[in-house]
């Protein structure tokens, strides 16, 4: 599979997470991811939903390679799927932003990236509310914005 598809694939994924955001959007409970209780850092059914939803995706496609996701169903922890983590592996943000999402503020993203050998591969931010796509072109460090 070629890198272009590999990005593509993943702007999909980011495109659909974003409207699991959305339907939840206004009307969620924050809760505390219980592993870092003394920060008590926020967390939604949202984030969790979006999650699976991108690794379900991802390992439909992409069987064999890594996932790290930052939300974990029982939240004790963070997703760390890596069977070669000198291989594919792909890193998940479902919800960037997770105290504006809260708050009801427009301000958060769906952020997918892949890792190959260690080093960043492609990455993904999905700004939600404003239905923009910003994926960063290999080599270069800033994206190019593509909406609709």
């Amino acid at each position: 599979m070629s890198f272009k598809q590999d990005l593509q694939y993943a702007i999909e994924l980011a495109r659909g997470a974003g409207k699991i955001a959305l339907d939840h959007w206004g009307k969620v409970e924050r809760l505390t991811k219980t592993h870092v209780a003394a920060s008590a850092e926020a967390v939604t059914e949202a984030d969790r939903a979006s999650q699976r939803f991108i690794v379900a995706g991802l390992r439909r496609r992409f069987a064999d390679d890594g996932i790290i996701g930052e939300e974990s169903e029982t939240g004790s922890s963070i997703t760390f799927e890596c069977p070669d983590t000198d291989g594919r592996v792909w890193v998940i943000d479902p919800i960037d932003g997770t105290n504006n999402f809260v708050a009801g503020l427009g301000a958060f993203a769906v952020c997918i990236g892949l890792l190959e050998k260690g080093r960043p591969a492609l990455g993904v931010v999905f700004d939600v509310t404003r239905d923009l796509c910003t994926p960063p072109r290999r080599g270069k460090g800033r994206g190019w914005g593509t909406s609709g």
